[in-house]
Parts: structure tokens; sequence; C-alpha cells
């Protein structure tokens, strides 16, 4: 019986570690939070086994990053319906995915999965990112083509997008 008892709690361990401090970003979260900032995101399950195992590495990294005003290390449950709709977006069908980077255009991170691999990675790529609301970050031409672009009207966007789609087209 007490094999049993001991068992049970060994099982919920990492599930107790999935469900940590970490933010957890859903649909009605994700903009708000990220607005600004460079991000690393687990997707993950938490019926997955490699779930569960990550979860001690990333609670820990995230707590080094927490309240960062540059870099947020975030979680996104995908049997969530509020997170479906990212895990759906961002085509995440194994668990965990991690994806990191501008949260309008994620990339796949294939590294290590250690601590230790994860804390060196989040260190390189973490860093402030030029943005619409963080002009000061931007070099001169990209802060200059941002501040043309934002006085634009939509209607003029409209049809300078509609102008280079048609370019795209003729090339092709």
């Amino acid at each position: 019986m007490k094999f049993i008892f001991l068992s049970l709690i060994y099982l919920a361990f990492p599930i107790v570690g999935l469900a940590s401090n970490v933010k957890h970003l859903t649909s009605d979260n994700y903009t708000d939070l990220s607005r600004g900032k460079t991000v690393f995101l687990m997707f993950y399950a938490p019926w997955c086994g490699h779930s569960k195992k990550m979860a001690p590495e990333w609670t820990k990294l995230a707590s080094d990053w927490e309240g960062n005003e540059v870099g947020l290390v975030a979680k996104i449950d995908c049997t969530d319906k509020k997170s479906k709709p990212l895990c759906k977006k961002y085509k995440v069908h194994n668990f965990p995915s991690i994806h990191y980077g501008d949260p309008l255009s994620l990339e796949i991170y294939e590294g290590g999965r250690s601590y230790e691999d994860l804390s060196f990675f989040a260190k390189e790529i973490l860093k402030p990112m030029c943005t619409p609301s963080k002009l000061e970050r931007c070099d001169d031409d990209t802060k200059r083509l941002t501040q043309e672009l934002m006085s634009t009207s939509d209607e003029e966007l409209k049809n300078l997008l509609l102008d280079e789609r048609k370019k795209l087209k003729d090339i092709a």
C-alpha cells in the first residue's frame, strides 16, 4: 500500500511542475503579455510525459525571466480551449514544442532541453526587439520606415500590399 501511495505522489510531481507560476498564455492574453517582447514559449499538453519531464526545467527558466521588460518565458496549454487557436496557428502537433522570437512570427527551437541549454539560448535571443511601440530600439532606417508606414492611411497600406502582391505574381 505504501508503494502505491508513493508511486502516486511521484507521478503527480511533474503535473505540479506544469501548474507552476509560469505565465500561461491564451488567445485572450497573448497579445497583451507579449507586446514589445521577445518570447520563448513552451507549447505543451498536461497528459504528455515529455511535457511533464520538462516542466521543472521550464519553471526554473521562467522564474529567471519573471518580470523582465524585454523577454517573456511562458507556456501554452494546447488542451485548453482558449489556447487551441495559438497551437493551431503555430502548427503544434508534438509536445512539448518550443518556439521563440517575435510574438507575431515565431520560430521553432530545436536545441537541448536541459535548464542549462534553455537558459543559454534564452540569454542569446531574449533581447530588445525593434517594434512600432519601441522605436528607440530600432536603427535609423527601420525607425524612419516604421514611422512612414504608421502615418500611412489604411487605404494606402492596402493598395501598397496589393501592388506588392501583384509584383510577386508577375515574378512567379
